[in-house]
C-alpha cells in the first residue's frame, strides 16, 4: 500500500503479528530506523460490522430488567469505544509520544 511516509526500506516479513495488526521494521529516507504498524486488510470493516451487531444486541436486550440492571448497554458502548481506539494508530502514536516524553 502507498504511504506518505518517506521509507527507504521496509522488511517484507512481519516482526510481530496480532489478530488485528502486524509490525514491520523499516528505515526512513533519512536513515532513522522505525517500526511500522499495519492494520490487517479488511479488519476494520469486520470489526465495525461486529461492533454494530453488539450494539444492536445490547439495545434489544434493554427490554429485560436484569440486563438493564447489569448495565450491559453501557458495557457494550465502552467496549466498542476501546476497540475503535485500538484500531486508530494516530491515537496510539499520541500515547507513545506522551509516554516517551514522560519517561
Amino acid at each position: 500500500r502507498e504511504s506518505s511516509v518517506p521509507l527507504r526500506s521496509l522488511e517484507a516479513k512481519a516482526h510481530a503479528s496480532g489478530s488485528i495488526a502486524e509490525v514491520f521494521f523499516g528505515t526512513l529516507e533519512d536513515g532513522t530506523d522505525v517500526a511500522v504498524k499495519c492494520l490487517r486488510p479488511g479488519v476494520k470493516a469486520l470489526l465495525e460490522a461486529d461492533l454494530g451487531w453488539l450494539l444492536r444486541l445490547s439495545s434489544w436486550a434493554q427490554q429485560f430488567e436484569t440486563v438493564r440492571l447489569l448495565g450491559f448497554r453501557k458495557a457494550a458502548e465502552d467496549f466498542v469505544e476501546h476497540v475503535q481506539m485500538q484500531t486508530d494508530f494516530e491515537i496510539e502514536a499520541s500515547h507513545l509520544r506522551r509516554f516517551r516524553e514522560n519517561f
